[in-house]
């Protein structure tokens, strides 16, 4: 996937699996987004397509929140949270 020259996205992803890819990036940026369980591989595209809010009640829904959000990003999606 990392041949493809695209952000590749790690959902779910633990403690333990989150620092992993860093041996297999191949010198590409590598994000642990821990509040989201997500780990990012490569440079997400600026944004071009459109804009997103992410809006959460309270602070036991920031963990879904923020991975709706990091995985927007990718996207091309022009991302804000509130």
């Amino acid at each position: 996937m990392s041949e493809w020259h695209c952000p590749i996205l790690a959902t779910r992803a633990s403690p333990e699996v989150a620092y992993s890819p860093r041996e297999a990036s191949e010198g590409k940026k590598v994000t642990n987004h821990e509040s989201a369980s997500v780990v990012s591989i490569g440079t997400a595209p600026k944004p071009t397509r459109g804009s997103v809010l992410v809006v959460t009640p309270g602070t036991s829904d920031v963990p879904v929140a923020e991975e709706a959000a990091v995985t927007a990003e990718p996207m091309g999606l022009l991302v804000k949270r509130l």
